[in-house]
């Protein structure tokens, strides 16, 4: 008989892995991940973030979630966090459930229970990500309250061109810092469409760094051995756009692009940040490339086609609306 509890991150740990190995076993092939080498590599910050969730309000229900056990092992999973200083987005993610129980109503069990426990501390809003191919998980979040707003498509570089940093005339190009959140989110409320922002608006604490994160990011990179670079894109003082890499230097561990572009510069940028990123990537091993862009910026996706990448999931974002009480 199965039975549903709170996840222990402690406890459940090796569970998880267990599970969403053999839950997403295509989206991982797919994509090329490692997440069993990903969460091994994260397991040297874990002690730190469960004494900073215990003392510090930014990091507390980062690990919330619920499992389903069968005889003691994990069989269906759900985590729900809140979405960083925003008390009021949560995010449920890792929705799993093992093949061989799949069809019993679990993960709607354990989707319900994330949205209640979200709203009992808080939440006005749940966000959460579904493949558009997935048409029973699509379904079950519909059947909840969910609705679609958005929608992104997850890419992989397998093999890195040659390339080589385009340039940038008429633009100042700097390296920017992690603590600069203010200019993008400046950015980030012109590049977001008007019909996402009208269900979502884009909110200035998901941008914000609490001091102690100041002092935490650096620390977790260095701890996990991972490299991050970022450059910003200037016009007369404003941002208009920027790239930022991760890279493993010494893990086989997929790499990881985020570029963004103003959409009034989005043909004049796009090309040369790509190619500053693929540039830099050359140094490190090689390793797939992951990146994400929204499926209507088409300028973005021709160019990261044109440098090899291949487009793998289309990503549905969907969110629900919490009433009070």
């Amino acid at each position: 008989m199965t039975a549903i509890r709170p996840f222990d991150l402690r406890r459940d740990l090796d569970g998880m892995i267990d599970l969403i190995e053999v839950a997403f076993a295509e989206d991982e092939a797919r994509m090329g991940q490692n997440f069993r080498g990903e969460i091994q590599a994260a397991r040297k910050v874990l002690p730190l973030l469960f004494i900073l969730e215990r003392l510090s309000d930014t990091f507390r229900h980062t690990f919330d979630g619920f499992v389903c056990e069968d005889q003691g092992r994990i069989v269906a999973l759900v985590n729900v966090s809140r979405a960083g200083l925003n008390k009021k987005r949560w995010e449920i993610g890792n929705v799993a459930t093992h093949p061989d129980y799949r069809g019993k109503g679990l993960a709607r069990q354990l989707v319900k229970r994330a949205i209640e426990h979200a709203r009992e501390y808080g939440a006005e809003i749940c966000v959460l990500d579904v493949r558009d191919d997935n048409q029973p998980a699509y379904k079950l979040y519909e059947s909840l309250g969910f609705i679609h707003y958005d929608s992104n498509i997850d890419l992989k570089l397998e093999t890195l061109p040659a390339a080589q940093a385009l340039p940038l005339p008429g633009f100042s190009l700097r390296t920017m810092k992690f603590t600069e959140w203010q200019p993008r989110y400046d950015l980030a409320l012109r590049e977001t469409p008007p019909a996402v922002q009208e269900f979502l608006p884009v909110n200035i604490s998901d941008y914000r760094i609490a001091p102690i994160e100041r002092i935490m990011q650096p620390l977790a990179m260095r701890l996990q051995k991972i490299d991050a670079h970022r450059w910003a894109v200037e016009k007369d003082g404003r941002l208009i756009g920027y790239v930022s890499l991760t890279a493993h230097p010494t893990h086989k561990l997929s790499h990881r692009l985020i570029l963004r572009a103003d959409p009034q510069y989005r043909q004049k940028l796009t090309e040369p940040l790509l190619t500053l990123a693929l540039e830099k990537f050359q140094a490190y091993p090689r390793q797939n490339i992951l990146t994400s862009v929204r499926k209507d910026n088409q300028i973005q996706r021709e160019l990261l086609n044109k440098y090899g990448f291949e487009e793998v999931f289309v990503m549905h974002r969907m969110g629900l609306k919490l009433s009070a009480g």
